[in-house]
């Protein structure tokens, strides 16, 4: 299954939308839910990530994308991947938050 089944598979389990909606639609649903807000996508993504870690008992560290990916996926014990890609794969695999 390639990255983009992963995340919206995961994704349209938790963002209350159709089965036909978008992985962007699906990201703004289910982060603005998550956090209470709303904003620009990447924004709302960045935010989430750090609450994410957070919340499940991590020190994010930073605003980069990349950094906060592995740094979730460490504080789940999920594998970190040296790419963002592995590691976004690797979390839409295997994270049950």
């Amino acid at each position: 299954m390639g990255i983009g089944e992963l995340e919206k598979s995961w994704l349209g389990s938790r963002a209350g939308l159709p089965d036909n909606s978008t992985i962007p639609a699906l990201k703004q649903a289910y982060y603005s839910g998550v956090l209470g807000k709303s904003g620009p996508l990447g924004q709302l993504e960045t935010e989430w990530l750090q609450y994410s870690i957070s919340d499940n008992g991590g020190t994010p560290s930073g605003n980069s994308k990349s950094d906060l990916w592995a740094q979730l996926n460490a504080t789940l014990n999920i594998p970190v991947s040296k790419n963002l890609s592995g590691n976004k794969w690797n979390f839409y695999a295997n994270a049950t938050i």
